[in-house]
């Protein structure tokens, strides 16, 4: 399990471990950019953060991953965008929890992508995956939606499973969490 971490739209149906010392937060970009999820119900939403990981996760050494991602002040959360590959290279499960006090705290979102999804690439996430890569069509994101009052400062981001035993490993470019101000 690698904890590295380097700072740096939707759609999605919507568990819990004792964790090692979790890493120190990462920290928030500064002038985050007003975003268009592709099926957002508002246009006030924002990217609060962007992590850039570009990691190669195997299952049994990196699976599953976790990770903690500082969003700064207290912000209304709205979605967490998962960065990965445009065709089997993906994970299969995706947590959010709250990041209190050093430690792990309640589950606030989860994904479940059992079978391959075709229109989560594009420059908004809503177009088919295809490569060559076509207008940012070789990334794929992979949405989980907030179910959460709090507003938290930072959150845990747990990534598992792998689509396509084949391919051997996950691709996680990176993570994007989106919110209100």
């Amino acid at each position: 399990m690698r904890n590295t971490l380097s700072v740096g739209c939707l759609s999605a149906s919507l568990f819990f471990l004792a964790l090692p010392a979790y890493p120190q937060p990462s920290q928030p970009l500064s002038g985050a950019t007003d975003v268009e999820l592709s099926q957002a119900s508002t246009n006030s939403t924002v990217l609060l953060t962007r992590v850039n990981l570009n990691e190669s996760l195997y299952p049994g050494r990196d699976l599953p991953y976790r990770t903690v991602i500082n969003i700064g002040t207290y912000q209304r959360l709205v979605a967490v965008g998962v960065l990965t590959d445009w065709w089997q290279k993906r994970p299969t499960q995706i947590r959010i929890y709250e990041f209190r006090n050093g430690r792990k705290g309640a589950l606030i979102g989860t994904g479940q992508f059992p079978t391959y999804l075709d229109r989560v690439c594009g420059l908004r996430f809503n177009r088919k995956c295809q490569v060559p890569d076509r207008r940012g069509s070789g990334t794929a994101l992979l949405p989980v939606r907030i179910n959460s009052t709090t507003n938290p400062s930072a959150i845990v981001v747990e990534i598992d499973g792998l689509l396509s035993r084949e391919n051997e490993y996950v691709i996680l470019k990176g993570i994007n969490v989106y919110g209100r101000r």
